[in-house]
């Protein structure tokens, strides 16, 4: 895939805690990350701060996936799409930043939907700008090594049942943060194993 990725966005781009730092900073001035803003895009984010505070205080790596990051030996980026509001990236972001923690060649990178969106546009989800997208990129010559995102498959497939029994956007996404806390980030995990796999493939040729 062709996208504008280049050496200077990754260089503009935040660190996974510049990023909170960000989020935070906003909130307390009443205000969120992206075009839009609103009360409720306010409120999302500060229930949202919540759960990014949770999953850094209670989040453990199976020792499947700190294995495969102890093979790594060159250089890789999670380039990740993400906004501040988006329950999603809420959910699934710190789990990622740990995973990278474990090894210094894995780095989040993080770079807003709203101000980037030729790069969004290039990783649509059945047409749609949805958040967050996590792209794995070889650090030395931002050749694409794995898309990820918006969510983890059961979670997709539960919103789009949800979407069919004619559920609203409330419900649905009360639904999915339910789903996201019996869940125990475990179906996420096996989707991480699969892309590190993936990547390892093709860094260690």
């Amino acid at each position: 895939m062709t996208t504008t990725i280049t050496p200077e966005l990754i260089a503009q781009s935040m660190s996974y805690t510049e990023y909170k730092t960000l989020v935070e900073t906003l909130h307390q001035e009443g205000k969120v990350t992206g075009l839009q803003q609103s009360e409720s895009l306010h409120n999302y984010t500060k229930m949202n701060l919540a759960r990014i505070r949770r999953h850094e205080k209670t989040t453990v790596i199976p020792e499947s996936t700190s294995g495969l990051v102890s093979r790594f030996s060159k250089k890789v980026f999670f380039l990740t799409i993400s906004e501040g509001w988006c329950g999603d990236a809420a959910q699934t972001l710190p789990i990622f930043q740990k995973v990278c923690e474990l090894s210094d060649n894995l780095e989040m990178k993080v770079i807003l939907r709203d101000e980037h969106l030729e790069i969004m546009d290039a990783y649509l989800t059945n047409g749609a700008r949805s958040i967050p997208k996590v792209i794995g990129l070889e650090a030395d010559t931002l050749k694409e090594l794995f898309v990820w995102g918006p969510r983890p498959e059961a979670a997709a497939l539960l919103r789009t049942s949800l979407i069919e029994q004619g559920l609203g956007g409330k419900d649905i996404a009360e639904a999915l943060h339910k789903w996201y806390a019996s869940d125990k980030s475990q179906s996420l995990f096996g989707e991480i194993d699969t892309i590190l796999t993936g990547a390892l493939a093709v860094v260690t040729d």
